[in-house]
């Protein structure tokens, strides 16, 4: 049961009725409606009007008083609120978001801007916004190829003991070495190097990247 069918007409056959003639009547019966200046059809045709939209917003009260036909949520929160049940608010969530700046002017995104996630299958996308107004004064850095020193990461070096830190000094020696194998970067992808002990809110300590080559 999706809903109550609860109306008993619509403007056409309250109208019709109106105009058709009732048993036994004696006073109209030599009124013949259809004059374009008959004011009196005229007022019919509002009575109709009236009629249809009481008998709709009867249907959308009836259809309110059950939890199964109830179209409105206030109307839902009505009636569970009987049984004293409250509904649990919405939950919200914070995240650390990384903006690429691509030209040299100041870039300023203002408290409240909107950043939405990118949906998965199962899980819809999510609408985040801003909390503090953030200015970029240089375009984002990026360490070009020219940069690097041909060869890659010293020879000999286990995963993770690279010096310098995984940060801008790193990147200019050719390369950064990851532990195991990373099978979901591929190149093209942008990558943001945080250190370990990096926390939010703090002094930024991130390089972004764009994977050029990958060497096992």
């Amino acid at each position: 049961l999706g809903i109550l069918s609860y109306r008993l007409g619509d403007f056409s056959s309250f109208r019709r009725a109106m105009l058709r003639p009732g048993t036994g009547e004696q006073e109209l019966t030599a009124w013949r409606p259809g004059a374009a200046n008959d004011l009196a059809l005229q007022v019919v045709d509002w009575w109709a009007y009236v009629a249809e939209v009481l008998d709709f917003y009867s249907e959308l009260i009836a259809n309110g008083c059950y939890l199964r036909t109830a179209p409105l949520p206030e109307q839902v929160n009505r009636l569970v609120a009987v049984l004293g049940y409250r509904p649990r608010p919405a939950i919200g969530a914070t995240g650390v978001l990384a903006a690429l700046a691509g030209r040299p002017a100041p870039v300023a995104l203002p408290a409240g801007f909107a950043v939405q996630s990118k949906g998965v299958p199962g899980v819809e996308p999510q609408t985040f916004e801003i909390g503090t107004p953030v200015t970029f004064e240089e375009p984002t850095s990026v360490a070009s190829s020219g940069d690097a020193v041909e060869g890659g990461p010293p020879a000999g070096v286990p995963p993770g003991t690279a010096v310098p830190s995984a940060r801008a000094e790193l990147l200019v020696r050719g390369g950064v070495l990851v532990r195991g194998k990373p099978s979901a970067v591929a190149v093209g992808d942008r990558l943001m190097l945080l250190p370990r002990t990096w926390q939010p809110g703090k002094a930024p300590a991130a390089a972004v990247v764009k994977v050029t080559a990958l060497v096992p």
